[in-house]
This record gives C-alpha cells, structure tokens and sequence, in this order.
C-alpha cells in the first residue's frame, strides 16, 4: 500500500524509515526482512473481530491485566474511520525514527507532550495539517485509507515493542484507538516474528479472510 508510505513522508517522517508490505508471514519471508522492525500496521477485517475484541475489552476491565508502562503513547479514536491514521500516529509514537524538523508531526508531539489521552484526541482534531496530507494522497490517486461516513470493510491497528513493568523485558503491545486502551500480548523477542505469530492464532485461525495485510516500519527488503 503506497498511502502509508506517501502520508508519513509528507506528514514529516525522515525517509531513513519507511512503511513496507509484508507480502506474507512464512519464515523464509519474515527472516528477510531487515531488522530492526521497528512498529507493525495490521489490517483486519472489521465486524468479526470488533466483536471479539470488545469482549476481550470488558473482560480486561472485569479482571485486569499486564500493567503497560507509563511511556507507551496511546490516544482514543476520535474521528470516525481514522484507524489507519491512529496506526500510523501510535507507530512513530512509540518507535525510534526521526521527525523533519518543523513537520507536522514534530509539531503534533511536541503539543501532545504531558498532555492527557483526551486531550491529545483533541490536538489531532485540532491540526487541519492532516486532513489536508489525506487529502493530498487521495488526489494523487493512490488507495487510501478511508476517512468518510462509510465504515470500511477493514480496520487498522498498530504493534510495538515497549518496555514491561519492572524486570519482565520487553512486550508486545497493540495500540488502536478504537479500544478501551493498550493490549499487552505477551513478551518480545522479535516483533515481527511475535506479531506474526499473534495475527495468526488470533486472527487468521479464528477467521480465515483475504482482507488481511500487514506492514512494517523499518528498512525496506
């Protein structure tokens, strides 16, 4: 999908780093692809997972789970069908790449900075800047991540590694704004590696579908 690629270079992300598709999780593929891996865009299909996601959601709330670490950037969806810009947003967040100086994504950080989950929803509200790069994609004619009144047929979320609660490593951890908060999956060994084999038990096995697709945040092959 060349709209990630074309949106975060234009919203600020030095091209040292770019969005890649992942044309497939056998090992052979995913032993190829550079690493670091530094974030992953998953693409799922939307009324079958959300289900079973808002259950898992209310069980989380119910029982508990992993604390995730404070540092780990999250922030509720707010604008309706902006999942794939939220994946995008919670990638850099929470991954070591380099901003152009001045860029609108510099700028919406450095706004977010200590400010709270609902308030950083706001600031993104607040930025016409991203609209118009969205925009700016679509009149080129590239397919595009949708942000009209139509619920699409999939949905976006991100996958990073972040830091675990005292001395238990590294995790996983989806970010996607359309739920209650950060998920944590489970130890971190190696993201792609991890997250391919999360995408497969939770995803593919419970619902085989041709709407998955993946990307990485790295170097390209």
């Amino acid at each position: 999908m060349m709209y990630p690629l074309q949106w975060s270079q234009k919203a600020g992300l030095e091209e040292s780093d770019q969005f890649c598709d992942l044309y497939g999780l056998d090992a052979e593929i995913l032993s190829a692809i550079p690493r670091p891996v530094k974030a992953i865009i998953f693409v799922f299909p939307y009324t079958e997972a959300r289900s079973r996601r808002t259950a898992e959601d209310n069980r989380i709330a119910r029982e508990g789970g992993p604390k995730i670490d404070e540092n780990v950037f999250w922030m509720k969806q707010t604008i309706h069908n902006a999942c794939g810009a939220m994946a995008m947003m919670h990638s850099f967040a929470n991954a070591e790449v380099t901003l152009k100086p001045g860029s609108v994504l510099e700028e919406f950080f450095e706004r977010c900075r200590g400010n709270s989950i609902t308030r950083r929803s706001q600031i993104f509200e607040e930025m016409p800047e991203f609209s118009d790069i969205h925009a700016s994609v679509a009149d080129a004619g590239q397919s595009v991540m949708p942000l009209t009144d139509d619920h699409p047929d999939q949905a976006y979320c991100a996958f990073v590694s972040a830091p675990g609660q005292g001395s238990t490593g590294f995790r996983v951890i989806e970010l996607d704004g359309g739920r209650a908060g950060p998920v944590d999956y489970g130890e971190c060994t190696d993201l792609l590696n991890d997250v391919a084999r999360i995408v497969r038990e939770q995803f593919m096995d419970k619902n085989p579908s041709v709407l998955y697709s993946m990307m990485y945040l790295g170097q390209p092959m």
